[in-house]
């Protein structure tokens, strides 16, 4: 049986907007942008593990077709990068001990690990995407787990 996780955006505050000084539309653009690369995706769930390894399939979909899954799954990543998403305070792909401990990944993978870090994914995992290169222009990410 396979779940197809909803994400639960995880963000830091910190973008201040003066509704005096500050053209909204720009400043919601901004902030938009900003939490975007500052959102934690979480699985809110511990995914069944097969062999160790989470039993998820994740790929890109194009956009509307999101149902039909990807045409190509993604590999889990290796433990060194897995541990990496694990035990940061912000498990973001720009965060230095996640690039050190994935760089060296030869593809686009993912982990779905529990956290060490309090607050982070309670009761489920962080669902980490590394991108070896650019992110396919104009598909989404689709992360689907199997539940115990």
């Amino acid at each position: 049986m396979s779940y197809k996780a909803s994400y639960v955006n995880y963000a830091p505050r910190g973008i201040n907007l003066d509704p005096l000084k500050d053209d909204y539309r720009v400043g919601l653009l901004a902030t938009a942008a900003r939490v975007q690369q500052l959102a934690v995706r979480c699985l809110g769930f511990q995914p069944r593990r097969d062999g160790g390894q989470p039993a998820c399939v994740v790929g890109d979909v194009a956009e509307g077709d999101e149902a039909r899954g990807p045409d190509t799954a993604l590999p889990s990543c290796r433990p060194a990068c897995c541990a990496a998403w694990a035990s940061v305070a912000l498990p973001i792909p720009a965060d230095p001990d996640i690039v050190a401990a994935c760089r060296a990944e030869p593809a686009d993978c993912y982990c779905a690990e529990p956290s060490s870090q309090p607050g982070v994914c309670p009761g489920g995992v962080v669902a980490g995407l590394w991108r070896a290169g650019p992110a396919p222009q104009g598909r989404l990410l689709s992360f689907t787990c199997a539940v115990p």
